[in-house]
């Protein structure tokens, strides 16, 4: 009987030693350094840590360039999607396109395509994102979607659930109208 206790001791030990190392390897991993935790894409803000115009991507995709003056690596395991459905798309659409992108260690491991350029004679290159707004915090319009944009200086909101239009300058990064679409 006393050998069987033992055992059943000893097993009993194994498996809390067993359960203590899941429970840090579960826990050790957040957001930002955990390689492979996705971005959600169920309506919670992104925050970008960068954002502009694609205007070059590597052939290897090992890096992108923003507005021709910031280039990032790209992370193997990125994940580029629409901000309109949150559909995964491929890197290559992105480049013309303003984008938003999360960044870690200096790499892109998200980036989320906002919208085409356009660019009409003496005016500055826009975007123009549709989506419904749920909250305006410190400058920041937060949609339905998950998308963030800085509001320029002035703006005036409509109100908070209204489907709007943002243009959106491409060289300033932020909303410089907002209308009810």
């Amino acid at each position: 009987m006393g050998d069987r206790g033992a055992r059943r001791r000893s097993l009993v030990a194994a498996l809390l030693v067993v359960a203590s190392l899941v429970a840090v390897a579960c826990v050790s991993g957040d957001d930002a350094t955990s390689p492979t935790t996705a971005v959600p894409l169920d309506g919670t803000p992104r925050y970008p840590d960068a954002e502009g115009v694609v205007v070059d991507l590597a052939a290897d995709f090992s890096t992108i360039t923003l507005d021709g003056d910031r280039t990032y690596g790209i992370q193997e395991d990125v994940q580029s999607f629409s901000s309109l459905d949150g559909s995964t798309q491929p890197l290559l659409r992105r480049k013309g396109q303003y984008v938003q992108v999360g960044l870690r260690d200096g790499q892109v491991r998200w980036i989320a395509g906002i919208a085409a350029i356009v660019r009409a004679a003496g005016q500055p290159p826009v975007a123009y994102y549709t989506g419904n707004l749920v909250e305006v915090r410190a400058g920041k319009a937060i949609f339905e979607d998950g998308t963030v944009l800085t509001l320029g200086d002035g703006i005036a909101v409509p109100d908070v659930g209204a489907r709007l239009l943002a243009t959106i300058d491409a060289t300033l990064h932020r909303v410089v109208e907002l209308v009810v679409a």
